[in-house]
């Protein structure tokens, strides 16, 4: 048959030649020991390195490797040409002509004669290098924040973390390896004595740790080491990973915290002292007020509230001091503050006398907001 005619008439040396030259992946011959030089480079290994055939023809191996290759690179040849080993396969760091470095996953083997003299060395190289630029982009990424965050693959085993992660006292990096599960990580930190158990016992502890993390769920910690607390948050990644941030929180709780003592003693004032709260918006209305205003008053709160002063107080009683209310209308529009601005009404018969402070409030941007201030009853002081 025609197959057979044209398989047999195929010369070896040309079959080989023709699939040395055509293959993608980046293929070399060299010398085997001494100065390693070039004897042969395909079109892919010259892309690869950034010179001619011509011009490595003759070049060292050694001129293209990386500085941190040369004593691997000598050690591995030692070994191939007095046979430990037949083939080397790593990956290595290449310097193109450029000065660009470059990735590879090499396997170099060793090409014996029949004598079992050693003859030369085929380096075939996959280009690595869009892969190691990601993984550096990535490393100085989660190094550049400033908060603690691993990344961990679907299987739960850790794929990368930063510094910060790792600034665990009493625990090394080796804690925190390439590939290491998650619970035993979760385990090493907890047997640290860094992070408060919550009075129960290390697998308890950590039990519960890992239902929390299967269930999605943010935990706060507080290390007991400087008392500060941190949130750990966890979100999937496309893959079926699981990239997880801590952030330190110490000052969200503290501020929390005099928030609550702040409201309480608030609280304890408004009982006890006999003027009142108020809190208006940008269109003076009043959204909120505190103290014993409305029982001395015996005005109704949901009346009060979305109202200006000028409509709760009404235009009888804006007519008992007109030059007064247009002073106070100039301060609210220029966004003033005001001290001690009179009102006198009658309620059920009787007069009474009120003075009411105010300072405008604007939001982080400069914008106005509103006002908070203070009354008070002068109704004793005024008779």
């Amino acid at each position: 048959m025609r197959w057979r005619e044209v398989a047999a008439s195929l010369d070896d040396n040309q079959l080989l030649l023709a699939l040395f030259d055509n293959s993608p992946e980046p293929t070399a011959i060299t010398e085997l020991g001494g100065d390693k030089r070039f004897l042969k480079a395909n079109p892919a290994y010259c892309e690869f390195v950034g010179y001619a055939e011509d011009e490595l023809i003759g070049m060292s191996l050694f001129e293209i490797s990386h500085p941190d290759e040369m004593e691997t690179v000598k050690y591995n040849d030692t070994r191939l040409v007095t046979g430990e080993i037949s083939k080397v396969r790593r990956e290595k760091k290449y310097r193109r002509k450029d000065g660009a470095v470059v990735w590879g996953e090499l396997s170099y083997t060793a090409i014996f004669g029949e004598t079992g003299v050693p003859l030369f060395a085929l380096s075939q190289v996959r280009d690595l290098t869009a892969a190691r630029t990601a993984e550096i982009r990535l490393h100085s990424a989660i190094e550049s924040l400033t908060h603690s965050v691993a990344l961990y693959d679907k299987d739960d085993r850790m794929v990368v973390c930063n510094a910060r992660y790792r600034d665990i006292p009493g625990l090394d990096d080796t804690h925190f390896a390439l590939g290491r599960l998650f619970e035993d990580i979760v385990r090493d930190i907890y047997a640290s004595g860094h992070v408060d158990l919550g009075g129960v016992d290390l697998e308890t502890a950590v039990t519960r740790r890992i239902a929390k993390r299967r269930n999605g769920k943010q935990v706060d910690i507080i290390n007991t080491a400087d008392g500060r607390w941190s949130r750990a948050t966890e979100h999937k990644t496309a893959d079926g990973g699981t990239m997880l941030i801590r952030i330190d929180i110490t000052e969200q709780r503290r501020q929390e915290e005099a928030l609550r003592l702040s409201e309480e003693r608030f609280r304890d004032f408004t009982k006890t002292a006999t003027d009142w709260v108020w809190e208006t918006d940008a269109d003076h209305r009043l959204v909120s007020m505190s103290g014993p205003f409305f029982g001395k008053t015996s005005r109704i709160i949901d009346d009060a509230i979305g109202k200006t002063r000028a409509e709760y107080y009404g235009q009888d009683v804006i007519d008992t001091n007109p030059a007064g209310w247009r002073r106070h209308q100039a301060d609210l529009k220029a966004h003033r503050p005001f001290q001690d601005f009179p009102i006198s009404f009658f309620h059920k018969g009787k007069a009474r006398h009120v003075k009411i402070s105010g300072r405008p409030i604007f939001d982080d941007d400069g914008q106005f907001v509103g006002y908070r201030g203070t009354g008070r009853d002068v109704t004793a002081e005024t008779v």
